[in-house]
């Protein structure tokens, strides 16, 4: 018997439930990361700062001065999709220190242009696999950046 008053076959039957369960969560996890990478192996990382490496707000350099916007024309998934700076949310990305990061498909397109005067507007692709940077580039006032495979 075991402090729990069952005897020991119960005890190892619940762990082995236990660990079996355990397993069974962790490889579903690890599936379903997998299958993400798969249909999207690429991430953009969108940035607009003061410097090549500084980030403030993406929105910064998609409202420029004089009234003049412009938009984010992202193909992935074989859909074409035009960002502007109040539907942004639908890209589901996410913004941090780094950037604006958009999942992208195995084949892609997009066209950005820096509305801003002052800020850099920076593409950085990444291998999610590898972790490895893929394409990055910059542009000044009113520059355009346009990519894809």
């Amino acid at each position: 018997m075991n402090e729990r008053g069952g005897d020991m076959r119960e005890w190892f039957a619940y762990k082995r439930w236990l660990i079996l369960s355990l397993a069974s969560v962790a490889s579903t996890v690890l599936v379903n990361v997998t299958e993400a990478q798969v249909q999207s192996p690429y991430e953009l990382i969108l940035s607009c700062g003061l410097s090549n490496t500084d980030h403030i707000n993406i929105r910064a350099c998609l409202i420029g001065d004089y009234d003049i916007n412009t938009d984010i024309e992202l193909v992935s998934e074989g859909r074409k999709q035009i960002f502007k700076v109040h539907n942004l949310h639908e890209s589901g990305g996410y913004e941090d220190d780094r950037g604006f990061h958009i999942d992208l498909s195995r084949h892609f397109s997009l066209r950005i242009q820096n509305a801003s005067d002052t800020l850099i507007l920076g593409a950085t692709i990444i291998d999610k696999e590898s972790g490895k940077i893929v394409y990055s580039d910059r542009a000044s006032t009113y520059q355009l950046i346009a990519v894809g495979n």
